[in-house]
């Protein structure tokens, strides 16, 4: 599950642990872990419910363009067709 966590005040300065860095003051979509729950209890952060669709980890929506030049044209493997095993 995902949720946009963000500082409880203003100019604090909370750890995240998993990346290494302060969380920033608007917040990031991160995954919900124990470790944000502690904090949401604590009253370090505050945690808002985001839908699922888009999110990704940084905290930016995905990008929902097809791609152009090189990459519309390049074969990918995730779009690669799969042979059936002999």
């Amino acid at each position: 599950m995902k949720k946009l966590i963000k500082p409880a005040v203003p100019g604090a300065v909370i750890p995240d642990i998993e990346r290494g860095r302060d969380l920033p003051p608007e917040g990031l979509v991160l995954d919900w872990t124990p470790h944000w729950a502690l904090l949401e209890r604590r009253g370090d952060i505050v945690a808002e419910d985001v839908p699922n669709e888009g999110v990704q980890a940084s905290g930016m929506a995905a990008s929902t363009a097809a791609p152009t030049g090189d990459a519309a044209t390049a074969p990918t493997f995730e779009g690669a067709p799969l042979r059936p095993r002999r």
